[in-house]
This record gives structure tokens, C-alpha cells and sequence, in this order.
């Protein structure tokens, strides 16, 4: 081995050596003061919503009744409404 690569190695030892040390050491800044807990979340208040839907389709056939009858329907259409309330929460 050379002696530059000798150098390298014991450089690279002692300072693996002494950043493991230094994580025993104490801590020189005093404990963080405790944080006030948040409050509770809770479901309680007015809301209002809406809600809305539209579908299409198309279908054929034949009706096998005396005669063969053939039909065709579109079937499109929608649906939409409103709601609205309020949450109250009681203690206990």
C-alpha cells in the first residue's frame, strides 16, 4: 500500500470514529418548550351542497309478439338536487 492511500485510510477512520462519538454527547441548547396541544376538530355547523348527474344511451330491439316490432329509444335525462343542514354537537 502507498503511503498516501495508508494517510486516506487512518483520515477516514478517525473521523468515522469521532461522528459516532459525538452523537453520545448532551445536548448544550435547553429542551424545547412543549407545544399547546391544537384543538379538537369537530363536524359541528351549517352546510349546503349540491349534487347533479346526466346520463345518455341509445337502445334497439325487436318485440317478438304477433309481428315482429322493431323499436329504437333514446334514453337520456338528468337528476339534480340541493341539501342542506346542520351538525350540533352536545358535550357528553
Amino acid at each position: 500500500m502507498t503511503n498516501v492511500f495508508k494517510t486516506l485510510l487512518v483520515c477516514c477512520s478517525v473521523f468515522a470514529a469521532g461522528s459516532a462519538l459525538s452523537a453520545d454527547l448532551p445536548r448544550r441548547s435547553p429542551a424545547p418548550a412543549p407545544v399547546a396541544a391544537a384543538p379538537v376538530f369537530t363536524w359541528q355547523g351549517a352546510y349546503v351542497g349540491l349534487q347533479g348527474g346526466y346520463q345518455s344511451g341509445r337502445t334497439k330491439g325487436s318485440l317478438l309478439t304477433a309481428a315482429v316490432t322493431p323499436y329504437a329509444y333514446n334514453t337520456d335525462g338528468g337528476v339534480f338536487g340541493v341539501h342542506a343542514g346542520y351538525n350540533h354537537q352536545f358535550n357528553g
